[in-house]
């Protein structure tokens, strides 16, 4: 019996290469596909990455997390399977963070500076201009600044864009501010600006 053709260009079953490599493709993405959890398809959707450079040289890099409604749905369900809640529980974190969102447009910002002094968002500090834009030119700057303790290992867990060596941030506006419309649901596209002598960054959740 022949031996199957194993010449150049073609695998061991005598299919060509070029045709297994595409199914290999195909499997890799498909076990991706399977792997990636309700969450980590909610931090890809709602993350957006920016960097400034002057010069060649990295000045500020920001990831920020727009916690929209289907966001906060994922960190609840994500939250409570990291900590074994009970359903009780978790039904209870999840009116926590319902009432929490009332009335207020949220970011999670992971922001690193080439110079460790220039890492604050207070607006007290006067170093950078921050605020939310939509598609019309609405403005909101923070109401609140909270710098969070990245020692608690939940935010590396769950924020896998968080890094050492950036500051995690949370930024709170009032909705009202941004014009109608359910910005907690997107119905607008939203920008994220962090702007001063430093760098300017710029990161824009679309609408779904």
């Amino acid at each position: 019996m022949r031996a199957p053709d194993t010449g150049p260009g073609r695998a061991a079953t005598g299919l060509p290469r070029a045709v297994w490599a595409a199914f290999a493709v195909a499997l890799t993405l498909a076990a991706s596909a399977c792997a990636s959890s309700p969450w980590e398809r909610a931090v890809t959707t709602w993350s957006r990455t920016e960097r400034a450079y002057v010069n060649f040289e990295t000045r500020a890099i920001l990831h920020a997390s727009l916690r929209s409604a289907p966001f906060r749905a994922a960190w609840v369900d994500a939250y409570a399977q990291a900590f074994a809640l009970t359903p009780t529980q978790r039904d209870q974190l999840a009116a926590v963070e319902a009432e929490a969102a009332a009335g207020r447009v949220t970011v999670l910002a992971g922001f690193y500076t080439a110079e460790p002094r220039w890492n604050s968002l207070n607006p007290a500090d006067g170093l950078w201009e921050v605020r939310l834009e939509t598609d019309r030119g609405d403005l909101a700057h923070p109401v609140a600044v909270r710098r969070l303790d990245t020692s608690n290992p939940v935010w590396a867990t769950l924020l896998p864009w968080l890094d050492p060596f950036s500051v995690l941030y949370e930024l709170q506006f009032e909705a009202a501010t941004l014009g109608p419309g359910d910005h907690d649901r997107l119905e607008r596209p939203l920008s994220l600006v962090i702007a001063g002598a430093a760098a300017r960054l710029r990161v824009t959740w679309q609408t779904p």
